[in-house]
């Protein structure tokens, strides 16, 4: 017990006095396709629909069968200046403007893979959750015979040492480009440019698709082709070519917002142990999910905490959210000589996980969680500590 109370302790001095650099600690922005495996969440309601997401500094993008999503975000009582030792504020909201790119008459039989898996790790331990599972991110999605003999990939990819969202419809031999059929839901306006492009407008940003760059797969050799729209209905024409060869039509998707980033992310603990490796943590409410397409009221923000390892040389490991449905804050960070990490956080939430409990059920308004996590990031125990007593 003393042992508990002198971490606790330590916690809060160590929180007291992390230099503004530590404080700026944040968890690394993820251009890969992450999948969804229960962590999003609206007022804790698992987005089932939702196969994987990215959040970008523009806008997030969520993928379903057959639809891509586009959220714009804009913060209300945003708490980027809050002091290190307060908690994030509980009337910090979201306001969000979703748009939905849904494939009409989508082949009911698609298959969707994933390729090209990262070896960063992330670790989920919330209310929907408590039992905890674990998440990995790829480079590239692909739902094959969207329609017959059509592919859709997503995927990103690095050009003038920017990351990029890229979307690909490849034409295998005898497909027909005229059943490319794409709705547009909830923009402001849609419309085709001069240049042969294809804005899309919303209150908090647009969307801009460069001309589509069309050719065959192997020799590379150019096709033409152009966008079609039509009661908001984007299509495309393609020019005479072989099909008898696979061709690919390349859209450029190009963007620009008013508003910027949904995850609101702050570090608030960093220690490095006897080999180098970095433990850093802090609180993020980057896995919540807009409501509705178009314009959606303010959705409240649930903050959880994170801990993260890196490598030496700055690489993610892994990283575990744990948190509920209130403001959880991540204060401490440190390891044993076995690598398992201890970690104390400052909660408002009763229905965090817990594992073999000393206390299960918080006893107060703000209240502390203490937890050890293994080596990979995974708990080993997890208590709520303190009431009106500490």
């Amino acid at each position: 017990m003393n042992k508990v109370l002198l971490f606790l302790s330590l916690c809060i001095l160590v929180s007291l006095n992390l230099s503004a650099q530590q404080s700026k600690i944040s968890v690394p922005s993820q251009l890969s396709f992450i999948e969804n495996k229960g962590q999003l969440r609206l007022s804790g309601i698992h987005q089932e629909d939702i196969l994987y997401y990215t959040q970008s500094p523009e806008f997030n993008i969520y993928i379903a069968k057959g639809k891509i999503f586009y959220s714009f975000s804009k913060k209300n009582k945003i708490d980027r200046n809050v002091s290190d030792k307060e908690m994030p504020s509980e009337n910090c909201s979201t306001e969000y403007y979703t748009v939905e790119l849904a494939l009409q008459n989508l082949n009911p039989s698609v298959s969707i893979i994933s390729e090209n898996r990262s070896s960063l790790v992330s670790n989920y331990f919330l209310p929907q959750c408590k039992q905890g599972i674990s998440v990995t991110s790829y480079e590239k999605v692909i739902m094959q015979n969207v329609y017959k003999g059509i592919d859709w990939v997503l995927y990103f990819n690095n050009e003038n040492g920017n990351r990029n969202f890229k979307y690909d419809f490849i034409l295998h031999p005898d497909a027909d480009a005229g059943e490319i059929k794409i709705k547009c839901s909830s923009s402001s306006s849609i419309s085709l440019g001069r240049n042969g492009g294809l804005r899309i407008e919303t209150p908090f940003g647009n969307i801009n698709d460069g001309k589509p760059v069309s050719q065959y797969q192997e020799s590379k050799l150019n096709i033409n082709s152009s966008f079609t729209l039509s009661d908001n209905v984007i299509g495309f024409s393609l020019g005479a070519y072989d099909h008898s060869l696979t061709a690919v039509i390349d859209p450029t998707v190009l963007w620009s917002t008013y508003f910027g980033y949904n995850g609101d992310e702050h570090g608030r603990a960093i220690y490095v142990d006897d080999n180098g490796y970095i433990y850093a943590a802090g609180f993020t409410n980057s896995s919540n999910f807009p409501s509705t397409l178009g314009y959606s009221s303010p959705i409240h923000d649930a903050f959880d905490g994170w801990i993260m390892k890196l490598t030496p040389g700055f690489q993610p490991v892994w990283i575990t959210y744990i948190g509920g449905s209130l403001a959880d804050v991540v204060r401490c960070v440190e390891t044993d000589s076995a690598g398992n990490v201890f970690a104390a956080m400052e909660t408002r939430s009763g229905d965090i996980p817990t594992f073999n409990a000393y206390q299960p059920i918080k006893n107060d308004t703000d209240d502390f969680y203490i937890l050890k996590l293994n080596p990979s990031g995974y708990p080993i125990w997890g208590s709520f500590y303190g009431g009106d007593s500490l």
